[in-house]
């Protein structure tokens, strides 16, 4: 075996330490490759204990999921359950209505959506008086005219 000279020890020693460095990436990237995901390598983020997107990618809702997406931008979500989609229910012309957006339910079914009140026709010779809905939310004054007299 051939003495190495004073100067070339450093060299050696350079050239073991990078390809120490290489096998502990080339395990890196073994392991994390073969993750369900397939969008892990050893150069990765970590945006929270669930998703860990490559350098040049970032997070995105997509479905209610957070998923890595190639290219720059900001992080949209962490995890999944920064995806769900908020909802509450409206009454919007006597129907209960599901819409998008944080809020407090006004409605669960059609019928918290209108009330019947008594109104009296005064066009007709005389009073008519009638049970009418109304498609708002409110309690019921009638049931049917008769209520009404």
């Amino acid at each position: 075996m051939a003495k190495l000279d004073s100067k070339e020890i450093p060299y050696v020693m350079l050239v073991t330490l990078l390809l120490g460095i290489i096998v502990i990436l080339g395990s890196a990237v073994t392991y994390l490759g073969s993750s369900p995901v397939g969008q892990f390598t050893a150069e990765y983020v970590s945006y929270g204990p669930i998703i860990k997107t490559r350098i040049g990618y970032h997070t995105e809702c997509a479905n209610e999921t957070c998923v890595a997406v190639p290219g720059s931008g900001a992080n949209q979500c962490s995890s999944n359950s920064d995806c769900v989609v908020e909802t509450h229910n409206i009454c919007s012309y006597g129907q209960c209505t599901e819409v998008t957006g944080a809020g407090t339910d006004e409605c669960s079914v059609n019928s918290d959506c209108r009330h019947n009140i008594c109104w009296t026709n005064t066009s007709y010779n005389g009073s008519l008086y009638q049970c009418i809905p109304v498609y708002a939310p409110g309690t019921n004054e009638c049931t049917t005219s008769a209520d009404c007299y």
